[in-house]
């Protein structure tokens, strides 16, 4: 139908339009600062999300791919307003690796949103470990936010999820002072040098103040992800799981 998917190495990796998908991407981290200027956006397929950052107004938005041929493939396929946020004159996209763009520009950022694909491979392995959440870190300003999602499911964790989360977790947390987590068939970590608030009043203010209009991430989704409890048990589970390591 409408629905055009994107297969990188033999794996499914994007699929467009997706909201659901995009919009959390963009908003959980944009909100968790409070003045997000200056944004770095990591993953051959976040063209959706593009637009959506956009909405925040920043000032620049740097967009790392690996692949030229990625965009070349996918501009006759994009929406309107999907092509005119790659189009945006804040946004300038470079092409290389995002490790090799991190060591070399030495810029620093409100918000940092990593969009790669599962892990099939070492070849991206090295995107989930401990040296690049450094790289990460580094590049972030005192109160930066960077946002990273994984597999995961609503409510019940089987054994081989909840250890891939928990090393996600755990792998952040030994690198950044906070990392919080948003439940979901999507786990959502958000990554600080410093404290993010995250109190449901802050981000809604937040979403109010920008005139932020959505399809899926709205002010009902965003007050039951940010049910406290949830958070919290979650989180504990993720601490308590046993036999898991750093990844590096």
């Amino acid at each position: 139908g409408s629905i055009k998917n994107v297969f990188v190495d033999g794996m499914l990796s994007a699929s467009f339009p997706n909201h659901e998908n995009y919009e959390p991407a963009a908003h959980w981290p944009l909100l968790a600062t409070a003045n997000p200027r200056k944004i770095l956006v990591i993953g051959d397929l976040s063209l959706g999300t593009l637009k959506e950052v956009l909405k925040h107004n920043p000032r620049s938005v740097d967009f790392v791919v690996l692949d030229h041929s990625i965009l070349d493939l996918l501009s006759p396929y994009l929406d309107a307003d999907d092509a005119a946020a790659l189009g945006d004159p804040r946004v300038a996209v470079h092409y290389g690796d995002a490790r090799l763009f991190l060591k070399e520009k030495k810029n620093k950022y409100d918000a940092v949103i990593i969009n790669i694909q599962e892990v099939p491979n070492l070849k991206l392995n090295r995107f989930y470990t401990q040296e690049f959440y450094s790289q990460i870190k580094s590049a972030l300003g005192p109160n930066g936010v960077a946002a990273f999602s994984a597999a995961s499911s609503e409510n019940y964790l089987s054994r081989q999820t909840r250890m891939l989360n928990a090393s996600v977790y755990r792998t952040l947390a030994s690198v950044f002072e906070t990392t919080e987590i948003i439940p979901g068939d999507s786990i959502t970590f958000l990554s600080s040098p410093s404290a993010i608030d995250m109190r449901k009043e802050t981000i809604l203010e937040r979403f109010s103040a920008r005139k932020i209009l959505n399809r899926f991430f709205t002010p009902a989704h965003i007050d039951y992800k940010l049910i406290a409890n949830r958070r919290a048990e979650l989180k504990n589970l993720l601490m308590q799981t046993p036999d898991v390591t750093i990844n590096r």
